[in-house]
Order: structure tokens, then C-alpha cells, then sequence
């Protein structure tokens, strides 16, 4: 019984779909039906291009952004070296100068440090400003590359809806023909 019904069911789907493939196959030989069908792909190919191009188009002004961030930090770095050089020059007089006044070493010592310090935070902030400047310009060469992918496909996608509309075209011409 269950056997029975079970076949019942898979007659019924079979016959279902049979319907539905054969209305898909007719609609395949119209033309028209087959230029909406390539013409909703090539729709769809366009709006994913806008993306990318949107996307790229945002990502840009942040590679500017960075870029000029990274500017301003090495410059910065570059006076700060200066200034170290400076300040350790400055020392140097400054400290043979009191070891002739007759100081003991233990005063005359300056330390430099706190230029080290705002020294290493900049080029820390350089290397991260790098990284994430590459990481922006990676993201936008692989948008472009997407972009180009896109743009063969949209080509190749009206070139083959232009041949399969003309294909259908043709059978219908010889199959009116061959009817005459």
C-alpha cells in the first residue's frame, strides 16, 4: 500500500515537472523570451559593476587619507631627529662645558629620552599607517580585477545573447519556410 502511494506521488511530481520543462523549452524558442532572459543577466552583471565602482570610489579618499597621514608622520619623524641630534649636540657642548667648570659627571648627564620616546611612537604609527595603506590598496586592485571579470562577462553575454536570438530567429524563418 505504502509502495503504491509512494509511486502515485512520484507519477504526480514527474508529470509536474515534465509540464513545467516543456513550458520552459517553448519559451526557450521564443526570441523575445530568450533577449529578456540575457538582457535581465546583463542588468544584473551592470548593477554588480556599479558596486565595485562605488566601491573603489569609496575606498580611494581613505588611500588619500592615509597617505597623507603617512606624510605628516614622517615628517614629524624627520624634525624629531633633527631635534635628538640637536639636543644631543647641545649636550655634548653643554656637558664639556660644565666638566671644565669643575662639575661631577653624575650632574652634568642629560637624558634624551623623551625624544626617543615620541620618536618610537611615530614610527610605530608609520609601520600601522603602512599596513593598512597596503591592506586599501590591495582591497582596491582586487575591486578592479573583479571590475575587468565583470566587464569580459558582460561582453561575452551580449555577444551571446546576440547570437542566440539571431539562432532563433533563424529556425523560425526555416521552420515558416519549410511549412510554405
Amino acid at each position: 500500500m505504502a509502495k503504491s502511494i509512494t509511486r502515485f506521488f512520484k507519477v504526480a511530481w514527474y508529470t509536474i515537472t515534465a509540464c513545467r520543462n516543456k513550458q520552459v523549452e517553448r519559451l526557450m524558442e521564443n526570441p523575445e523570451a530568450v533577449r529578456g532572459l540575457y538582457e535581465d543577466v546583463i542588468r544584473y552583471k551592470l548593477s554588480r559593476i556599479q558596486r565595485y565602482k562605488l566601491g573603489i570610489g569609496r575606498l580611494i579618499p581613505f588611500v588619500e587619507q592615509k597617505k597623507n597621514l603617512l606624510n605628516e608622520l614622517t615628517n614629524e619623524i624627520a624634525l624629531l631627529e633633527k631635534q635628538k641630534a640637536d639636543a644631543i649636540a647641545k649636550s655634548e657642548s653643554t656637558a664639556a662645558e660644565l666638566q671644565k667648570a669643575g662639575m661631577s659627571e653624575e650632574e652634568i648627564e642629560q637624558h634624551p629620552d623623551s625624544i626617543d620616546l615620541a620618536l618610537a611612537e611615530k614610527k610605530v604609527r608609520v609601520a600601522k599607517v603602512e599596513h593598512e595603506l597596503e591592506r586599501l590598496q590591495n582591497d582596491i586592485e582586487d575591486h578592479k580585477l573583479q571590475l575587468a571579470s565583470l566587464h569580459r562577462d558582460l561582453e561575452r553575454f551580449k555577444k551571446e545573447q546576440a547570437e542566440a536570438v539571431a539562432e532563433l530567429i533563424q529556425e523560425e524563418n526555416d521552420r515558416k519556410s519549410r511549412r510554405r
